[in-house]
Parts: structure tokens; C-alpha cells; sequence
């Protein structure tokens, strides 16, 4: 995508090469089949080695070098660890920035095991401290992790002492836990919330917030819904913050669908438009990083002016490839 001045900015190809680079890092090997299948949807299959050959020589003026591996008539493909990032000290700091702004998404990857560790790491990189790195981590009490945790395996309900952010004060609700996760540091449980006055309802609760927990053997046991995938109610990076939330809303090309869809999950609300376009909506905390999240998926900002001003900024300082 070029501006008006005729700089190149992220587009489409440059968050799909992201994409690329994120479940590579991941450690996954990956077969040029799934790469076609999943990164290349867009790229006839005629044109696909000519395009991947070319991301590769950009991925490569990065810093970020992949290994190929042959098995038969197939290849498959893995990070090159030992040249990848090799030496910092010669990036740039337009390059640093970028690969910066690669590496982040998975400081908020609930399959990071010491997500504070790589988030300092990912600011020493990229020379600067994002609000989403400095955010500071809130871990729950183990006593209350452990009762959950219990409650979980042996499906029996779990009562909680809760503060959410619209309480006074801590209140009492029952949850029967149907997944866990983790997310910037935060331990979440979702499951089917019962609370005094209120009707029955999925919900999904921080356990920093929880002040006590006890598992309620006086409770028949419960079955979770064979439909039920804890990724649907996985939060996004941007949904956590301190604040009140600001409704968002972007614009999503045709060609960005698959990535984006695979990236939000079922979170917010898609507005299917004409040609396969789509116009999402969703409340974002942390307006920096629904930006640099709406690059990472080739989204286009619409509004508020925070976060078109937000995405601005990351595209003009480090948008060149």
C-alpha cells in the first residue's frame, strides 16, 4: 500500500508474511502445501514460488532467514535460528522497529511461557517501550489458582469472591469452569456464570480479580459442551487495559478475510459488505495495540481518530520494507 508521497506501507503481503514469521517462530514446521493453503490464498498457484521467493528475500533484508528441508518430492520450512536476529547491533533502527513489531504478538501468545521476559526482550530490540510491554503483570493467588484449578478437573462448581471493575466490592458468583487460558500475564477462566439477581451466563473472568475461590462438592458435577473451544472466548491483546473501553472500527479487505478471521476468532462483530469485504467492530483497551494488531491482519482503520491517528504512526515509522 503507497501514500500519496509514494512510500511504501504495510499491506496485505506484509501482514501475511507477519503471520508467516509468528508460527515459524512458534517453532512450527511448516510443508510448502500449508504455506500455500494458508498464507497464499490470494496468489495463484502459478504464481506462488515467485512470491514466496520474493517475501523470503524481504523477510531476509529483516534479519529473519528460513530454513528449507526436503522430504521426498516435498520441503518443509522452519525458522533459521542460528542466522535469524544473529547480531542486533547492526539493525537500524527502522529495522529494529520492525522486527519489534513482528516479535510482540506473542508477548500476549498464552503459549509463551515467560511472557514478561519476552516482552523486555521485544523493547531492547525495538529501542523503544510500547504501553502494551510496560503494562504490569497481575497473578492471581495460588490458593485461588488451585481451587479453580481443582474445581475445573473434577467439573464441580467453583464459588468465587469476585471484584470486577463496575464493583464496590468484592461479590460471591458460582462458575462452572469450561477452559482456562492465559493472556498477558492474567489467568482467565470461562464458563458458565450464576450470580444473585441475574440470569445464568458465559462469562469470562479475570482470577486476578478473585479474592477467594471454593470448589462446591455440595454441587452435582456438571458436562462441559462438546462445542465448546476456549479459543472463541480467548481475548484479544488490545481487550485488556485499565479504563473505560473505546468501541473500534475497521475495514477488511476481501483478500485479508482468511487472515483476518483466523486472527479474531469470533470476537467483535463482522459486518459482511459487498465483494467479500468486511466491517468489524469490537471495544479496544489499549488503542496502540489494536493499531499494530489491525496491521498485523491488513485492516484498515475507520475509526475513532485515536485509532486512525494510532495506526498512522506505526505505519509511517516503520512501514517500509
Amino acid at each position: 500500500m503507497a501514500g500519496r508521497s509514494g512510500t511504501k506501507r504495510l499491506g496485505h503481503r506484509d501482514a501475511q508474511r507477519m503471520q508467516l514469521v509468528l508460527d515459524l517462530a512458534r517453532g512450527k514446521r511448516i510443508s510448502t502445501q500449508d504455506i500455500l493453503g494458508r498464507y497464499y490464498q490470494d496468489v495463484s498457484p502459478s504464481s506462488f514460488h515467485k512470491t514466496f521467493k520474493r517475501d523470503r528475500d524481504s523477510l531476509e533484508a529483516e534479519g529473519v532467514y528460513l530454513a528449507e528441508e526436503t522430504h521426498g518430492t516435498s520441503k518443509t520450512w522452519t525458522l533459521d535460528r542460528k542466522r535469524t536476529i544473529a547480531d542486533l547491533s547492526e539493525l537500524d533502527d527502522d529495522s529494529a522497529r520492525m522486527l519489534a513489531r513482528i516479535m510482540q504478538p506473542l508477548v500476549t501468545d498464552p503459549a509463551t511461557a515467560d511472557p514478561s521476559a519476552l516482552g523486555a526482550a521485544v523493547a531492547r530490540i525495538g529501542r523503544d517501550i510500547s504501553p502494551a510491554i510496560k503494562r504490569e503483570a497481575h497473578v492471581c493467588d495460588r490458593a485461588v489458582m488451585d481451587a479453580v484449578h481443582e474445581a475445573f478437573q473434577r467439573r464441580l462448581p467453583c464459588e468465587l469472591s469476585y471484584q470486577a471493575l463496575s464493583d464496590s466490592r468484592p461479590t460471591s458468583r458460582l462458575i462452572r469452569v469450561f477452559g482456562i487460558f492465559e493472556l498477558a500475564s492474567s489467568i482467565y477462566v470461562v464458563g458458565l456464570r450464576s450470580r444473585e439477581g441475574q440470569s445464568d451466563a458465559m462469562r469470562t473472568l479475570n482470577l486476578a480479580r478473585a479474592k477467594r475461590a471454593t470448589v462446591r462438592e455440595d454441587f452435582a458435577p456438571y458436562e462441559i459442551p462438546t462445542d465448546f473451544d476456549v479459543t472463541d472466548y480467548q481475548l484479544l491483546p488490545f481487550e485488556i487495559g485499565e479504563g473505560p473501553a473505546v468501541p473500534i472500527k475497521a475495514y477488511v479487505p476481501r483478500t485479508a478475510g482468511p487472515t483476518f478471521k483466523a486472527a479474531a476468532r469470533k470476537r467483535g462483530f463482522a459486518e459482511a459488505h459487498r465483494g467479500g469485504a468486511i466491517v468489524w467492530t469490537i471495544a479496544a483497551w489499549d488503542m496502540p495495540g489494536a493499531a499494530s494488531w489491525l496491521i498485523e491482519v491488513g485492516a484498515l482503520p475507520l475509526g475513532p481518530d485515536s485509532l486512525v491517528e494510532a495506526w498512522l504512526g506505526l505505519t509511517q515509522a516503520g512501514g517500509e520494507l
